[in-house]
This record gives structure tokens, C-alpha cells and sequence, in this order.
């Protein structure tokens, strides 16, 4: 932990100096700028001195005392312009017809020679798209008159302005923010540098490395560490060209981390100590009474609710001991309870389901015993009686015992109920029964769902149809469901179709619908994914489909 903040401490004393030294080249940059500008202006006002258009223009018919004046004149310009800034090593004025050099370099006499010594910098093709140039070991800045003529021979002067190194890499010591830290100024267009100290520390890497990143063309400005551990700090001039880096070691920062070394060695000493005289004391207090809490937590997931703790603690985890077995206490008798409670339901919806059933089919059976009585129609009766009794005989037998049955069972209970609505409707209804396949006959169902579904047919669709009835009932095997399609051609709207698979998908819809009965069983039984679903059928009007998942 002590290392750590440590590291912090250095590191946070690193991004300070960063910003520090971002701010101060920042700085640098804008007063060298500036500078620049100043020194550049100072040339452009030259096409206005008249001493210089009078030199020109007349210096072949001039007499050497008017050329000596005139000389003078621009020099003491010249002179002004150098001494107003400190950058300014000296300024010249090169008349190319007549090879004269106006200077503020008062020890140079062979004014032809100096002319020849220009040549170098004058051969330089213009226009420079940077105000700096280098030539011999020196660097320029210069300018062209008339600047919008292209060829050098047009050119009728060129001024010429050295800078002064030495005041450039004195600047950059005045950058340095103590001994350890080191500037370098690096031209982007010729590659040339300046810098305060050339035999630096770590100046070969880093000149290297920030040639090496061409950080001309990434961001102007940034900060790395080299692999020799000097953190370097950049910005670029894009007016210049010109980029400003500043170095220094990592180490540098170390005095100001070295006061607190000592003092987090013993603090680093005395939490290690503390650390290990807590972790007895929560391996005693904490670790082992946890352990056995999580131990009597599997043991309940794995073996049951048989499990309680037995152990004597009058601490805070006796408490908690004590309440975990309440909790098993209470949860035992809440699963007796649940479990109770689901088998009267179950009782309780298949006696509902019997008596909604039941009454309302009897009174119809009874009124048809009764019609085919009057007409004389015996052997009808004895069949109708038959079918009747094979109905109640299925739905009475064992009916609180009974909870499923084979398939083939529950759809031959629905070919019954369909055998006395045929004596009833006659032939005004065609029923359509698709034999159950052989590799689902035996699978068992909750007893009841397909012959409530098909009396909701007979019961909305056909009572109203004097003739014309249609009922497809049809069967759908897949690997990991059954589908038992019911079908009429009654009138159904996909407003009424979405109705009620809504109050299928609801639990407010009311408990004493046999429909919802047969939903409810069916989900209970093989998940919420079963059920009842209503959609459109082939005749345009309701079908049902009893989906069972495997």
C-alpha cells in the first residue's frame, strides 16, 4: 500500500511538471512567434524606404558621397531594427543589379565580399513556405522584393536577417525549470536543432525517439516517456514549423518522494502486522461460524430441510444460527401448507369443472330424451341412453382420484359427448375426427380438456345454424409438443380472437369458465408455455388449438 502511494505521489508529481512545462513552451512558442512576425514586418516595410528606391535606381550615375549617404541612412533603419530585437544577430539588404550589401555589420568593408558570402542563401529557391531557413550553420530569415515575381533574376532586393543562435539557446536555458531539465528546438522542414546543452543526459535518446515518433504528424502537442526514462514534453509551432521539446529524468521527481519512503516503511511495517492480527481475529470471529453457515446452506439445498444447525453460540452468529433454524422450521411448515393447498385446489377445480359441466349438459339431454320419446323413436333412445351413461360413467368414475389419463381415453370421452350431439343437431352439423396418433394414445393428460372445448362449439357456433355446421377436430406431433386443433365455421372476428387470447393471457378472467379451467390445468401441468390458444380458422371462424409441451 505504502509502494503504492508512493508511485502515486511520483506519478502525480510527474503530470504537475507536465503541465508545468506545457504551459512554459506554450510561451516560448508565442514569444518566438512573435518575434518572428516582428522581424518579418520589419522586411515588408523596406519596399517603402525611399533611400533604398533611390539606391535602385540611381546608383550607377550616383557619386560615392551620395551613395555613403544614402547607405547610411538605411543602415541606422537597419540598425533599429536589430537593436529592437535581441533575436536579430544582424540584418542585410542585397541590391542585386549592383551587387550591394547594405549591413549592420559595421567590421565588414569588402561590401563585394559579403555579397558572395550571400550567395549560398540567395540561391535558395523562393517562395519559403516557412519564415526560417538554414544555410551554413546559420539560420535566416528572408525576403524577396517584389515577393510576387517568381524568378531570382526579376528580384530587385532580398533582405536577409540572421538570427542569433545565441540568443535562442539562451532562451531555452531560461526554459529549463532547474538543472536536470533540457530544451531542444527541432526544424520539421530541414531538420536542423538547437539545444541548451548537447552533451545532456539522455539528449541522443530523445532526439532519436522524437524523430522516431514523427510527432509532426500526430497531435501538436503531447508528452512520453523514452525507454531511457526521460519524460519528454512537445508542442509544435505550425506557423514555424518548428517543434519545442523539453526533457527531463523521471528521477528528478525522486526528492520529492524521498521524505516519504521512510516513514511508509514503517507505516508498510506496522499495517502488515495489523493485517496479520486481523486475519486471526476474523478467521475466528468470522471465517469459521461463516463456514458453517454455507455448510448448513448446502445441506439444505442438496439433503432438504432436515438439516438445522447444531452448535451453542452466545455471540451475534448464535443469533443468526438461531434464526437459521427457525427459518427451516418455518419453511418446512410453509411447504406443508403449499403443498396442502395445491392438492385441494387441484381437487377443488376438477368439482368445479364437474359441476359447470354438468347441470346445463343434463337439462339438454333430458329435453332430448324426452323429444325423441314423443315422436316414438325407441331405438334412438336406447342408443342416446347409452352414450349418456358412457359420458357420466367417464366423468364420475374415480373423478378425486383420477387426476390424468391415457389420451386415447380423453379423446374417445370426446367422441361420446360428439355421438349425442349428433342425435340432437342431426345433420346440420359435420364433424370431421382425425384418428389420435399411435405414438401419443397412451400419453396421459389432465382428464376433461377436449370435450369442454368442442361443446363451446356446439354452444355458440352450431345452436345458432340451421344447417351447414362444420367441426374438425385434428392432431399435431412434434418432438417437444402436442397440438389438438378443435375447428368450426361459426362467425368469429380477429377482434374477438384477440379478445380472448387476451383473457387467456390474463389472470382476471373469471375462475368459474371451463375454458379457463382447462388453461389453467394445462399449464399447472406441463408449464406456462401450454394451454389454451384461439386463432382464425380455415372456415373463417374460431379454431382452438390444446397445445401440450413435452
Amino acid at each position: 500500500m505504502s509502494l503504492t502511494l508512493i508511485e502515486l505521489t511520483k506519478r502525480d508529481a510527474i503530470s504537475h511538471n507536465i503541465e508545468n512545462y506545457r504551459l512554459v513552451n506554450d510561451y516560448f512558442l508565442e514569444q518566438l512567434e512573435s518575434d518572428i512576425e516582428a522581424i518579418t514586418k520589419g522586411q515588408l516595410e523596406l519596399v517603402n524606404d525611399h533611400d533604398i528606391e533611390w539606391l535602385l535606381t540611381r546608383y550607377a550615375e550616383s557619386s560615392p558621397y551620395q551613395i555613403y549617404e544614402k547607405s547610411l541612412n538605411v543602415e541606422k533603419r537597419l540598425m533599429f531594427l536589430k537593436n529592437t530585437l535581441p533575436l536579430i544577430q544582424s540584418v542585410d539588404v542585397v541590391l542585386h543589379q549592383s551587387q550591394f550589401v547594405l549591413s549592420t555589420d559595421r567590421l565588414i568593408n569588402d561590401i563585394h565580399k559579403k555579397y558572395d558570402s550571400f550567395q549560398g542563401i540567395l540561391s535558395i529557391e523562393s517562395p519559403v513556405l516557412y519564415p526560417i531557413t538554414q544555410q551554413n550553420d546559420a539560420l535566416y530569415i528572408k525576403s524577396n522584393f517584389p515577393n510576387e515575381k517568381l524568378s531570382k533574376e526579376l528580384y530587385e532586393f532580398t533582405s536577409i536577417t540572421t538570427l542569433s543562435k545565441d540568443e535562442m539557446i539562451s532562451r531555452l536555458k531560461d526554459l529549463s525549470l532547474n538543472e536536470k531539465n533540457n530544451a531542444i528546438i527541432i526544424s520539421l522542414e530541414d531538420n536542423w536543432f538547437l539545444t541548451n546543452d548537447r552533451q545532456a543526459e539522455g539528449f541522443s535518446q530523445v532526439y532519436q525517439d522524437v524523430m522516431k515518433h514523427n510527432l509532426s504528424q500526430g497531435h501538436p502537442q503531447g508528452s512520453f516517456i523514452t525507454d531511457n526514462n526521460q519524460v519528454v514534453v512537445y508542442e509544435k509551432s505550425d506557423y514555424l514549423n518548428l517543434l519545442l521539446v523539453t526533457y527531463f529524468p523521471d528521477n528528478m521527481l525522486a526528492e520529492t518522494t524521498q521524505k516519504f519512503v521512510k516513514w511508509q516503511w514503517f507505516i508498510t511495517l506496522g499495517l502488515l502486522v495489523a493485517v496479520v492480527i486481523f486475519v486471526f481475529y476474523l478467521r475466528k470471529q468470522l471465517s469459521i461460524p461463516l463456514g458453517i453457515l454455507v455448510k448448513a446452506f448446502s445441506a439444505v439445498e442438496e439433503e432438504g430441510l432436515d438439516n438445522p444447525i447444531d452448535l451453542q453460540q452466545k455471540d451475534e452468529f448464535g443469533f443468526v444460527f438461531a434464526r437459521f433454524n427457525r427459518m427451516i422450521i418455518k419453511l418446512k411448515q410453509s411447504n406443508e401448507i403449499i403443498y396442502e393447498q395445491e392438492i385441494l385446489m387441484q381437487k377443488m377445480q376438477l368439482n368445479q369443472l364437474q359441476l359447470q359441466i354438468n347441470p346445463h349438459f343434463l337439462y339438454n339431454s333430458l329435453f332430448t330424451i324426452s323429444r325423441m320419446a314423443s315422436d316414438g323413436n325407441t331405438s334412438s333412445i336406447i342408443d342416446f341412453a347409452n352414450f349418456l351413461g358412457e359420458y357420466y360413467r367417464f366423468i364420475t368414475k374415480d373423478g378425486f382420484k383420477e387426476k390424468e389419463v391415457p389420451l386415447i381415453d380423453e379423446v374417445r370421452h370426446a367422441k361420446n359427448y360428439i355421438r349425442i350431439q349428433r342425435i340432437r343437431f342431426r345433420d346440420r352439423v359435420k364433424v370431421t375426427f382425425e384418428e389420435v396418433p399411435a405414438s401419443i394414445i397412451h400419453y396421459l393428460v389432465p382428464r376433461i380438456i377436449i370435450q369442454p372445448v368442442i361443446e363451446n362449439a356446439y354452444k355458440y357456433c352450431f345452436s345458432k345454424m340451421e344447417e351447414g355446421g362444420i367441426l374438425d377436430i385434428s392432431f399435431d406431433v412434434k418432438q417437444d409438443s402436442i397440438s389438438i386443433h378443435i375447428e368450426d365455421n361459426g362467425s368469429s372476428s380477429m377482434k374477438n380472437i384477440k379478445m380472448l387470447n387476451a383473457l387467456f393471457s390474463s389472470k382476471d378472467i373469471p375462475r368459474d369458465s371451463a375454458l379457463f379451467n382447462i388453461d389453467r390445468r394445462l399449464k399447472i401441468k406441463f408449464g406456462e408455455h401450454s394451454g389454451l390458444e384461439v386463432s382464425q380458422s380455415k372456415y373463417k371462424g374460431t379454431k382452438f388449438t390444446i397445445k401440450i409441451m413435452r
